[in-house]
């Protein structure tokens, strides 16, 4: 029975340690991320807890800048997803009354960056734009961004466009991660909320094929009994 008890367990660490993810949530601070451009970057109760990103009018896509190392728990979900792929994740909220101007077009903009370790490791950067509704007065709007995480040692990665994927290769430096915001300049101040970023990697099979062994061993004693 004890046995049994503890092939159980193994089987459950194995299927969480095959699903891990990595969240910033905000509920308490800024998860390191500090203010690199624009106007402010803090933790704000909104939503139970969120990164409140204020810039200035125009381009300002690396208004809170997040630098991770590469043994850190974000830089490893990182190179697992170079390796087997992956996905970057967040909320982000427009409330009507933050703005201040328009209209015009009105972006929150991404940017996934490793740094250079000389020329075996010269690093890479990546940006994403995506275009975001500005809600009526006195109202606001959400919608969850998702980017795929695509190796960048598989072609030329792309620096500004709007397509989807943050390309991405690992370097012993580590790296940062870049969140802001792109509008017109008829906005002279502009404000997000994200919340929940996440990063999450897709296991390697190896990771599914050890769960499915544990599985069987378990089956294997259970029908001995």
């Amino acid at each position: 029975m004890f046995r049994s008890l503890v092939t159980v367990s193994l089987i459950f660490t194995l299927c969480f340690s095959a699903q891990a993810a990595v969240v910033l949530d905000f509920d308490a601070d800024t998860e390191g991320f500090v203010l690199n451009s624009g106007s402010s970057v803090t933790q704000d109760a909104f939503n139970g807890g969120s990164l409140r990103i204020t810039t200035d009018g125009g381009d300002d896509a690396a208004a809170a800048q997040l630098n991770f190392a590469a043994a850190s728990a974000i830089g490893m979900e990182l190179a697992q997803a170079q390796s087997s792929g992956g996905t970057i994740s967040f909320d982000v909220f427009v409330v009507a009354d933050d703005q201040v101007g328009g209209p015009g077009f009105y972006q929150s903009a991404a940017i996934l960056q490793s740094d250079s370790n000389g020329a075996a490791e010269p690093g890479t950067f990546s940006r994403e734009n995506e275009f975001l509704s500005v809600p009526s007065a006195g109202s606001q709007s959400f919608e969850t961004i998702t980017y795929q995480i695509v190796n960048a040692a598989n072609g030329s990665p792309e620096a500004n466009n709007s397509d989807g994927n943050l390309h991405y290769q690992g370097t012993a430096s580590g790296g940062k991660i870049f969140l802001g915001i792109n509008n017109s300049s008829g906005y002279s101040s502009a404000t997000i909320y994200v919340d929940n970023f996440t990063i999450t990697a897709v296991p390697e099979p190896s990771s599914f094929a050890l769960l499915g062994f544990a599985g069987l061993g378990f089956v294997v004693r259970r029908r001995r009994k």
